[in-house]
This record gives structure tokens, C-alpha cells and sequence, in this order.
């Protein structure tokens, strides 16, 4: 199994459009599944759509999300607001490629 990791500092970058075109080049190898750990912004009168859904969009990959957050700021202070938990890293990874 290949693991790639996209991110970056900013809204805006880029990191969607990247993975969406990494993930249709990977899928030309077999099958590729999308992982968005966190996402922000996607509460209740959110105009903007999803990571994801753009990602799958772009693709028809499929794509699994992890935690979603209401609050467009960064995951952090999104949960620490809104009083959720964000799993360590450790705990994603292993969602994502059990030991």
C-alpha cells in the first residue's frame, strides 16, 4: 500500500485540486481511496461544499472523512470551540492502514 500526504499552511493553496490529481493518477494503478482526516467548515449554512465531495467529484474515487467540524478555522481551534476531541494522529493512521 501507498500512502501520499497532501498539506499545506493556507485555505486556497491548492490542496484539494492536488489530491484530487494524485488520486486520478494512482487509480490508473488500481483502486485508490481519499482520506480527509479533518474537515473544517462545514456547518450549517456553509456555502462552500466539502473537501471530499469535490475530491470524489473530480475523481469518482472513493473518499472517507474522519471528523467534520463546523467552524471554518483551523481543525484545533474548531474542536476546542465546539468542545470535540480530534483523535491523535496515531489513531487516523491506524484507521487508515490497521496494524
Amino acid at each position: 500500500m501507498t500512502v501520499l500526504v497532501v498539506t499545506g499552511t493556507g485555505t486556497g493553496v491548492g490542496k484539494t485540486i492536488v489530491t484530487a490529481a494524485l488520486a486520478l493518477r494512482a487509480a490508473e494503478s488500481g483502486t485508490v481511496v481519499v482520506v480527509k482526516p479533518v474537515q473544517t467548515g462545514v456547518g450549517p449554512g456553509s456555502t462552500e461544499p466539502a473537501d471530499a465531495d469535490v475530491v470524489h467529484a473530480l475523481t469518482g474515487c472513493a473518499v472517507q472523512e474522519f471528523t467534520a467540524l463546523d467552524d471554518p478555522l483551523a481543525p484545533d481551534t474548531a474542536a476546542r470551540l465546539r468542545g470535540v476531541r480530534i483523535p491523535p494522529v496515531s489513531e487516523y493512521a491506524d484507521r487508515i492502514y490497521p496494524r
